[in-house]
């Protein structure tokens, strides 16, 4: 069991609640169920699924993992949706992905209603050196097809569905920690360590072309 870092409210569904956790767990609950916590999901294999259990026993009991260990094994075990704690979670606005991002410098992409990791190369976000655990804040695009992460002194645009990177935004004089997409909108806002706050719109071709470093 670790801190919880990061949590994301479904887009679509106000009871639900995501969870990130300082030991690498991903955890979804409803709060109107005694059993809240409905799924954990998983970057090896299916996630786990709670079928009535209260929300304890769930957590304490998840299935055994394969090459057995006993009960001592099922006590201390955890499916992980990243090697290292969470960073972020977020749901997309129309409520269809869910994406997460790692100490393990991995973004990866979930579907929120089976709770299965999506295919989707984004490729590594290599975490700041001199920081051992660092929060970032990941941003979708109104429109649920891009999202922008930050990388080091940049914000890296990828398509959300493929992971396919679209562009690299610099500008940023130190790490950059958060982003933000504009409601209805299509500027996109960035914070970093270097105190400013820089304002991205798209070319009128929109974001494309290669990935520019």
């Amino acid at each position: 069991r670790g801190a919880v870092t990061c949590l994301a409210w479904s887009s679509t569904d106000e009871f639900v609640l995501a969870t990130g956790g300082q030991d690498g767990t991903l955890r979804v609950w409803d709060i109107r169920r005694t059993a809240s916590c409905v799924a954990m999901l998983s970057k090896d294999e299916a996630p786990q699924l709670n079928r009535g259990k209260r929300s304890r026993e769930f957590l304490r009991g998840v299935e055994e993992p394969e090459g057995g260990g006993g009960a001592a094994a099922r006590r201390n075990y955890a499916p992980l949706a990243h090697t290292g704690g969470v960073s972020a979670v977020i749901y997309s606005p129309d409520g269809r992905n869910l994406l997460t991002s790692g100490v393990d410098g991995h973004m990866r992409l979930w579907n929120p209603v089976s709770y299965e990791l999506e295919v989707a190369n984004f490729g590594k976000f290599p975490q700041d050196e001199s920081t051992f655990y660092k929060k970032v804040q990941l941003a979708v695009s109104w429109q649920s097809r891009l999202v922008f992460h930050p990388r080091r002194r940049d914000v890296i645009v990828a398509d959300l569905q493929s992971g396919e990177r679209l562009a690299t935004l610099p500008g940023h004089m130190d790490t950059v920690q958060c982003c933000v997409a504009q409601p209805r909108g299509e500027t996109i806002f960035s914070g970093g360590k270097d105190a400013n706050i820089l304002a991205w719109t798209p070319p009128s071709t929109g974001w494309g072309g290669a990935e520019s470093d």
